[in-house]
Order: structure tokens, then sequence, then C-alpha cells
């Protein structure tokens, strides 16, 4: 199920008729193994809501029935969903546990579709990792892109976020930094290209193998400049 394109259809119906919301919102939070950690959450207003599941009732039961469908679409990756409603719009929460980089974007292509032949979502769904440096310290460069939504859209989707936590110092982006550690992208419905270049936490193995080959090294050293025993006294 490719959850995005579910809604689609009904939200440029929604749009012609009498305008829709759409709302999402993306977190991202890179652990320092390199895994990935996704949350986020996903609704769309009472009135579109109604459209794509007629007959289910009330922000509550919408919520419910939305979280299902994550949950279906988002399983294979260990998700959880929650059902919340902020306002008039009806969704759920969603988390994974960690996720190596393919599993993340496979996750990412669940929500959207990959392909490029939907006139309603432009592009597909990427996101690399790139490493930069030595033993000492590296630079890591994250490049993801998301699916963007065709002029007809865009009133449309009037909230869509994308976050990034890192576990390093932010060195680049293109992005907005909230903080040291923290980019955001959005709102926005246009196809969707961000990076961010950080610097990756401090691996202690190096500095331990120094710590090691300098002891090892002052031993010898003293052990060669040990004085010799005194010859026994002569008769």
């Amino acid at each position: 199920m490719k959850l995005i394109k579910t809604l689609l259809p009904w939200a440029a119906l929604g749009l012609l008729l009498s305008g829709c919301l759409m709302k999402l919102d993306t977190t991202l939070e890179v652990l320092p193994d390199g895994r990935v950690q996704v949350e986020g959450f996903w609704g769309v207003d009472e009135d579109l809501a109604t459209e794509v599941y007629p007959g289910v009732e009330g922000p509550e039961a919408l919520a419910q029935t939305l979280a299902q469908d994550l949950a279906s679409a988002l399983g294979p990756y260990g998700a959880t969903s929650t059902p919340k409603v902020e306002g008039k719009v009806a969704g759920a929460f969603f988390q994974t546990p960690p996720l190596r980089l393919d599993q993340a974007q496979g996750l990412l292509e669940a929500l959207y579709g990959k392909t490029e032949e939907d006139a309603q979502l432009l592009g597909g769904v990427r996101l690399a990792r790139k490493e930069e440096g030595g033993l000492f310290g590296k630079r890591v460069r994250l490049e993801l892109e998301l699916p963007g939504f065709a002029d007809s859209m865009a009133q449309a989707v009037v909230f869509r976020t994308v976050t990034l936590r890192l576990p390093g110092k932010v060195l680049e982006t293109n992005g907005n930094r909230l903080d040291e550690r923290t980019v955001a992208w959005g709102p926005g419905g246009s196809p969707f290209q961000g990076y961010v270049v950080y610097q990756a936490p401090a691996s202690l193995f190096p500095y331990l193998l120094v710590l090691l080959f300098g002891t090892f090294a002052l031993f010898l050293f003293l052990r060669r400049r040990k004085p010799a025993p005194a010859p026994p006294p002569s008769a």
C-alpha cells in the first residue's frame, strides 16, 4: 500500500470541491551507529477523510482507521501507530525502531511510493549516506529526496515538514538549523531535495590504540635504561 497515493485522488477531488488539508510531518533521527529511527504524524481533515473512508464518522474513528492503515503499510518495518486528532485533522502518529538506511528508504517508499509515473506525485524517494575523513574524525553527508506534488495539489498539501536529528554538529545544510544538531525543511509541497553534512561522533578506539602504543613504547624505553646488575665482589 502506498499511503499517499491512496489519498491523493481524493485530495484532488476535495480541493476542487471545497479545498482540503493534508498534514505530513516526518522526523528522521540518525543514531551514532548510522541507523535511522523514523517517526511522524500523517493526517487529513475531516472532509477529506470522510471521502476516503465512507461510513466512518467522527474524528476519533477516522484517526483510528488511518492508524490501522499506517500500521498495515509500515508493519514490515516494525512501526507502531497511534490515533491522534489535531483540531479538524484526524491522523496517526507513527514510530519505528532503529532501521538500516535501506530499510528507512523502504519505509519512506511505503508512505509515498517510489515511481515517477503518477500524475499527481512527482519524483521518487532516495536516502543516501557518505562518509569522509579518518580515524580521528569524520564528516558525514546525508541526502534525502522525497516526491513533490503537482500544481493541482499544491494548495491541498498545506503542511509537509521534514526534520533531521543528528548525532553530531551540523556543518553544512540547505535546510533551516533549529539547533546545532537539528535541521528542518518545509512546509511545502514541491519535490524535496535536502542535504546535511555533520560531524560524526568521535570513536574512542583510535585514542585507546594510541594510549596502548604509548604505554608499550614507554615500557620498552624504561626497560632499556634499567642499569645492569653490579658484578659480584671479588674474593
